[in-house]
């Protein structure tokens, strides 16, 4: 599968929770009428609280097998002091 990823900076005349508004339910029923698009997925970006045991993924990060083997890993390719992640909930606007 192809996938055309963005991270799109909200302007900063309007608050978050009007660009994610627009971004469900304008922007989202445009894609509808896209031809040829099979699968069209938003990540919206979410506020949270930190790491903690709620979620798996955290549990997998703050483990010594992440720290050793991914981290170690990683640096071979990848500039992890500049590394920025966020958390997100994904939309399924069209999906297969």
């Amino acid at each position: 599968m192809i996938k055309v990823l963005y991270l799109i900076p909200k302007p900063p005349d309007i608050s978050d929770e009007q660009f994610h508004r627009h971004w469900r339910e304008v922007h989202a029923p445009l894609a509808l009428s896209l031809p040829g698009l099979r699968c069209y997925v938003q990540s919206h970006r979410i506020k949270h609280p930190g790491f903690g045991l709620s979620c798996p993924a955290e549990r997998a990060a703050a483990s010594p097998e992440f720290r050793v083997e991914q981290l170690n890993d990683a640096q071979q390719v990848v500039d992890v002091e500049h590394l920025e992640g966020f958390v997100a909930e994904e939309n399924r606007v069209i999906w297969p």
